[in-house]
């Protein structure tokens, strides 16, 4: 279960302001399921009325998709009426602020509406290929360490790292959280590669229990 900290109402825009909902926006964006696979969600691409559907999975972006519309895209599903009309059902949204042409669709199953979705913008230096981004969802502070570079991901922010790696270098990566107890406590260590082609996406959530987790996606 993911611990949704400083997130508003159904979705979190990381990186991203208020949406003014009188403008209309366009935006390119591409999906990632948090797991499993995920199909037969509809949005409606414009207001001329064209409807598309949308894929996402766990191991590769889906996308490009285009979307031109008020800053709020709503996701739905369509259900055959007895009259034999459709309906459609509202299923997700996520709301888009003007500064943001280019992002990324994080979709994943919540408990009380069937998805709920994080917008992670990807507008230019905001995630470069051979960037690190790290997103904390949880109540706490987590510090990392990719070679030499630290920083601490305060928690419900996000931070991007962009080290001067050489292609296909190898380096340690170390990741901490606040321990139950006192002080920080090691939740993760391991060795990996550089990519410089790649954006990779670390994503910091809390179990049932409270302990930190990370999800790790190159993309």
């Amino acid at each position: 279960m993911l611990s949704l900290v400083a997130i508003c109402g159904s979705i979190s825009c990381v990186d991203l302001q208020a949406a003014d909902e009188d403008v209309s926006h366009s935006l390119e964006f591409y999906t990632l399921a948090w797991t499993g696979s995920i199909d037969g969600l509809k949005y409606q691409a414009s207001s001329t009325g064209e409807v598309y559907t949308i894929q996402a999975n766990t191991r590769y972006l889906n996308g490009p998709y285009r979307y031109m519309g008020t800053p709020r895209l709503t996701f739905f599903t369509e259900q055959n009426q007895p009259d034999g009309s459709t309906m459609r059902v509202p299923e997700a949204y996520v709301d888009i602020p003007q500064t943001v042409d280019k992002a990324i669709l994080l979709i994943y199953p919540d408990e009380r509406t069937r998805y709920r979705i994080i917008a992670i913008s990807i507008n230019g230096k905001n995630f470069a290929a051979g960037s690190y981004r790290f997103i904390n969802l949880t109540q706490r502070d987590v510090a990392i360490k990719l070679g030499d570079v630290r920083e601490v991901v305060k928690a419900g922010s996000h931070e991007v790292v962009l080290p001067a790696f050489g292609d296909r270098q190898r380096f340690s990566t170390q990741i901490a959280a606040p321990s139950k107890a006192s002080g920080w406590e090691l939740i993760f260590s391991a060795e990996w590669t550089h990519d410089r082609r790649k954006r990779v996406l670390v994503i910091f959530y809390e179990d049932a229990n409270g302990d930190v987790h990370l999800k790790v996606q190159p993309i």
